[in-house]
C-alpha cells in the first residue's frame, strides 16, 4: 500500500502516518484520461489492541475529568524523571484499529506528531505555496500553524517549532497561528 512518512506518537499509543487511499477522479482537460487528485490522508493506528481509542464518545455529564490514569484526578506535577513510555505493539489486528484522522484528502507530507497532534505541510506546487498546519489527535479540523513553510523541526519535547520560511528561520510555539 502507498503508506509513508510513520511517527510515532510521544506517548506510545498511536503511530500515525500519511496514505494514498482516496481516489479522488477528475477528468483531464486535455487528454482522454482520469486524474487521480488529492489522494493523502492522515492516518492513526491504535498501537496496542487495548489501547485508547480514537474518536469515542464524550460523556456530557460534568464532573472531574478523567486524564487516562484511572483515578479522575491530574496532579500536573513533571519530576523530570519520568521514563520513556513503554510502547506495545499488538500485531493482531493492526489494520483493523488504523482510522483516518478528521483532515480532508490533500496533498501532505512531513508528518511529525506531539502529545496533542501531528503537524504536516499541505499544499505546493499548484495549490501555491505549503503551509505548515497542526491536527489534534481527536480534533475536529486542522488549524494553520505558519504559511510558506519550506520546512520545519519540532523539538524533542514537542513544544517548539524551528520554520523555515524562503530566507528566513523562525522559532515558535507549537500551536496554530504561531507569531513568526
Amino acid at each position: 500500500t502507498p503508506d509513508r512518512n510513520p511517527v510515532f506518537d510521544p506517548k506510545g499509543r498511536y503511530l500515525y502516518f500519511l496514505s494514498d487511499r482516496d481516489y479522488n477522479l477528475d477528468f483531464s482537460s486535455y487528454e482522454f484520461n482520469w486524474l487521480y487528485s488529492d489522494a493523502t490522508r492522515i492516518y492513526a493506528a491504535t498501537l496496542a489492541a487495548d489501547g485508547p481509542a480514537l474518536f469515542r464518545p464524550r460523556s456530557d455529564e460534568t464532573g472531574a475529568a478523567d486524564n487516562g490514569n484511572g483515578n479522575g484526578k491530574d496532579n500536573g506535577k513533571d519530576n523530570g524523571n519520568a521514563a520513556p513510555p513503554a510502547v506495545r505493539i499488538d500485531v493482531d489486528g493492526f489494520a483493523a484499529r488504523v482510522q483516518p484522522l478528521k483532515a480532508p484528502a490533500g496533498g501532505y507530507g512531513r508528518l511529525d506528531a506531539n502529545d496533542e497532534g501531528v503537524f504536516y505541510v499541505a499544499g505546493g506546487g499548484r495549490n501555491g505555496a505549503p503551509s505548515l498546519h497542526f491536527l489534534a489527535t481527536e480534533g475536529d479540523e486542522p488549524a494553520k500553524v505558519a504559511d510558506a513553510v519550506g520546512s520545519y523541526v519540532l523539538s524533542a519535547d514537542g513544544s517548539k517549532l524551528l520554520l523555515r520560511q524562503r530566507d528566513t528561520f523562525a522559532i515558535v510555539d507549537a500551536k496554530p497561528e504561531a507569531k513568526v
